[in-house]
């Protein structure tokens, strides 16, 4: 409810997607379902995961849809803002924070980007998926707290910066020995290996 909240700040079109597996129950999915009716959002199951794109036609179908109708977009900063200003912005209107405290880390890299004149691109957020906040285990937030910037990196190639939360990774973990590594050709040249 509070991605969806945050999302009509600055959108109309919105529809939730939900990733379906094999534990969800009926009545998890028809909690969803029925949350979105009461927000008038679209939603829809995909199956991608396990059915490909053929999991995912009624999503594509929808987002198709939804993309012809008019849209009421904006931004939750203006591109005048000063980095500072945008970010806290942020935290206040998405993460609904107070204020933003920045490590030390964080301060340096900020100084490195400002006086290589790249404050004016857009930022991007990399936190926990498992809040709101930049804390995974405080799920909901009854008090008031500051969203705590571990680093700031620029992405200059692709045209923004990021901006870490929290105790965040910008690489998912990966097992001792790829999947990749079983992957081979048999003889008649049929692929085998994949799971």
């Amino acid at each position: 409810k509070t991605h969806i909240n945050n999302l009509s700040k600055t959108n109309s079109n919105i529809i939730v997607a939900l990733n379906k597996f094999t534990d969800d129950t009926d009545n998890d999915i028809d909690y969803i379902s029925k949350l979105c009716r009461d927000l008038n959002v679209e939603f829809e199951i995909t199956t991608s995961y396990k059915d490909g794109s053929l999991g995912s036609m009624g999503l594509a179908k929808k987002v198709v849809n939804i993309c012809n109708k008019d849209n009421d977009f904006s931004r939750y900063y203006d591109s005048e803002d000063s980095f500072e200003e945008k970010l806290l912005k942020l935290a206040r209107e998405i993460y609904h924070a107070d204020n933003v405290i920045y490590s030390d880390e964080a301060k340096k890299s900020l100084e490195i980007i400002r006086s290589n004149n790249l404050l004016n691109l857009p930022i991007c957020v990399a936190k926990t998926q498992y809040s709101i906040s930049d804390n995974k285990n405080v799920l909901l937030l009854k008090d008031k707290y500051n969203i705590n910037v571990k680093d700031i990196q620029i992405y200059n190639g692709a045209g923004f910066i990021t901006v870490l939360l929290g105790n965040i990774l910008t690489m998912p973990g990966l097992p001792k020995v790829s999947n990749y590594e079983s992957i081979y050709l048999d003889d008649n040249l049929n692929i085998n290996g994949i799971k």
